[in-house]
This record gives C-alpha cells, sequence and structure tokens, in this order.
C-alpha cells in the first residue's frame, strides 16, 4: 500500500467512525474485516467513546447463550429475594451504545436473528422463563470478521451495517471530530433534508453497480445526511 493510499484508508477509517458516532443504530454498524490487531480494538474503543461517553458498550462472544443474549432469569437474585427476577440481556444492555460481535463469521443463527431483528426495530420482544419484556435496544455493531479462505459474516447481517473497513485501514487515529462538533451535528441531523435530486442519484447509482439491495440506498442517504449535520449544512449536496 502507498503511502497516499495508505492515508486515504486511514481517512476513511477515521469517516466511518465520526459518522457512527453521529448516527450509530440508524446506520448499523460496520463489519471489520481482518484479524485481531492492536488498532482494531483501538479504533472499537475511540468509536464506542464518542457515540457517547456513558454509552453502554458490550461485548457478544462466540457461542453466547440465548439467556445472555436475550436475559432470562437471574437464578440468584430470585433465590435472594423469594421471587423471580428478570436479568437483562447483552442485547437491551447495548441500548444507546455498541455491540462487538466476535468471531462474527461464527455467530449461530439464534443470535444473527436476534441482532437482525434489533437492528430493523430497534427493540426485542423477549418472552422466556416465565417473563415478557418489551426491551429497546438501538445499538450500533462492529461485527468482527476473522473468516479464512471462504469464511464470511452471515449475509442478513452485513446488509444490515452501513459500512466495510478491513483491519489494515485502521491506523492510530479514529472519529475525526471533536465533542462539540459531534453533538452539534446529533442536534442538527433530524433537520436534515435531502431532495428528489439526490436521492434519485442514489437510486440510480446503486442500481448502475448492481445493487439490489433497497437498505444500500437508505445507508447511501443516512451517511450523508449525516455528514451534512457534520459539516454544518441542513440539506444534502451533490
Amino acid at each position: 500500500m502507498t503511502g497516499d493510499s495508505a492515508d486515504e484508508s486511514r481517512s476513511r477509517a477515521s469517516l466511518v467512525s465520526t459518522l457512527l458516532a453521529i448516527d450509530p443504530s440508524s446506520l448499523g454498524g460496520v463489519v471489520l474485516r481482518g484479524r485481531p490487531e492492536p488498532q482494531r480494538a483501538a479504533w472499537i474503543d475511540r468509536t464506542s467513546r464518542a457515540i457517547g461517553a456513558t454509552a453502554a458498550r458490550r461485548r457478544i462472544p462466540a457461542g453466547v447463550t440465548l439467556d445472555r443474549l436475550l436475559g432470562g432469569i437471574d437464578i440468584a437474585a430470585s433465590l435472594a429475594d423469594g421471587l423471580p427476577v428478570f436479568a437483562e440481556g447483552l442485547l437491551a444492555g447495548a441500548d444507546g451504545g455498541l455491540i462487538e460481535l466476535a468471531m462474527a463469521e461464527r455467530a449461530d443463527t439464534t443470535t444473527i436473528a436476534s441482532l437482525c431483528t434489533a437492528l430493523d426495530c430497534g427493540e426485542l420482544h423477549v418472552e422466556r422463563d416465565g417473563f415478557t419484556r418489551c426491551q429497546r435496544a438501538r445499538f450500533a455493531v462492529a461485527a468482527l470478521d476473522e473468516g479464512i479462505d471462504d469464511e464470511a459474516i452471515d449475509s442478513l447481517l452485513a446488509e444490515r451495517l452501513a459500512f466495510r473497513l478491513d483491519v489494515s485501514e485502521l491506523g492510530d487515529n479514529a472519529v475525526s471530530a471533536g465533542d462539540i462538533a459531534l453533538s452539534s451535528a446529533r442536534e442538527r441531523l433530524s433537520q436534515v433534508s435531502a431532495g428528489a435530486e439526490i436521492t434519485t442519484a442514489i437510486a440510480r447509482t446503486a442500481q448502475a453497480l448492481g445493487i439490489d439491495s433497497l437498505r444500500a440506498d437508505l445507508f447511501s442517504l443516512r451517511a450523508a445526511r449525516a455528514l451534512a449535520a457534520l459539516d454544518g449544512r441542513g440539506s444534502v449536496s451533490a
């Protein structure tokens, strides 16, 4: 990788981090492809902090149990109280923050389905161990794809995450905007508009590239609105 292309990749990684910090749940998250490296952990850590100093961060390990993922009865607390006590799962616990999905290429179908439901709906309906809960679960996902050869993250989850980065693209910097700029961008985001010419151009570009998922159009529009908010503009420009 040449110096110019390396700088461009690092700049792109920093921009992805910033956009996720502005609008995490609407952009879904990022697929981080590559083996574990120190810069990967550092990038996730800085992105998580930029989403919010007090925002939740949860790591979903490979082979996570359904109780740990969605929640279920807390046996110790239930025995102590003499009544059933519900323990919150990892997904609900990450509301407003970031989920780090370890070994995403090997995640089982239950984990994938639960993540997809939360990303689509922003909440989870849990019926387990005699409990019925509707839990808010709006978060971004950093899916760590460490697959070898043909191993890859499930397409259903990948389609719901706006960005793709290779670990080699992650330099020392993440989050190109300061706290004040990020806060202002978040406040401005809901007021940013996009004209018909912009949405038409995005749709035509996706069609020309052979992309048949409407999620790509939506993510492009959401990223463009976040960029406009960051730049202090009230509308998306070409």
